[in-house]
């Protein structure tokens, strides 16, 4: 009978964690609850199996000889799955790294995922897409996808063009300001400098002639919007 019940308490488990995993699927982009339990639901996923398997365990053996026995194998199974979850992205990072020689600001591919290397840490690369999205990709995800590296050459374009902005602040204070927002931008190549050259003024306002580097037309027009926002209007493009 014990097996009985403890097969129907796992078939109800297994269905009421599918449903939820529905549920955040359809309804986690309008509900915020929703989505920060679906940010949650992984670990929630692993904590609930765990424990069935721990209780079936106890409720099945408890009254046999070999009861401790079982309990401690267990343990050890579950040690070594949980040992080898957080140190599988450390070794296949080590691994990744003899294999290739990637650095900051390369482009690469890694299967669906394209972007530039922003970092390279010990468990995951992150990139960032043509979108402007930052991606983190596990080590341990790469040592199935088939890897290309692009040519910095072929993957920006060097754009200029005249910022027009308003006699608020003083010349030198005014390009400070706009270098900022170019160097904090995510739509800049960021192993690139931006130009920013003073080349005139009217009764209104100061010219700038900025030379940037973005990956497309798109990413120019996403930093040129911010320009606009903080300086006023921008022509010459």
């Amino acid at each position: 009978m014990k097996p009985i019940i403890v097969l129907v308490i796992v078939t109800a488990t297994y269905f009421v964690l599918k449903f939820l995993q529905v549920v955040i699927k359809r309804f986690g982009k309008k509900y915020f609850i929703l989505k920060t339990v679906g940010r949650m639901l992984p670990l929630i996923v692993s904590v609930t199996w765990v424990v069935i398997v721990f209780w079936s365990a106890n409720y099945l053996f408890n009254e046999k000889s070999y009861y401790k026995l079982v309990i401690i194998c267990m343990i050890v199974i579950l040690s070594v799955l949980i040992g080898w979850f957080f140190i599988k992205d450390f070794i296949a990072g080590v691994i990744f790294r003899v294999q290739n020689n990637y650095a900051e600001g390369d482009h690469v591919q890694f299967g669906e995922v394209a972007g530039r290397v922003e970092s390279l840490y010990l468990t995951h690369i992150s990139l960032q897409t043509q979108e402007g999205r930052l991606v983190k990709v596990p080590y341990s995800r790469l040592g199935s996808e088939i890897i290309s590296q692009k040519t910095e050459s072929k993957t920006f374009e060097k754009n200029s063009f005249i910022l027009k902005t308003r006699k608020t602040e003083s010349v030198t204070s005014t390009e400070e300001s706009i270098r900022n927002i170019l160097m904090t931008s995510p739509w800049r190549i960021s192993n690139t400098q931006p130009n920013i050259k003073f080349v005139g003024e009217d009764d209104l306002s100061f010219h700038y002639n900025i030379l940037v580097q973005v990956r497309n037309q798109k990413h120019l027009d996403y930093l040129a919007e911010a320009l606009d926002k903080r300086f006023g209007q921008l022509s010459g493009r």
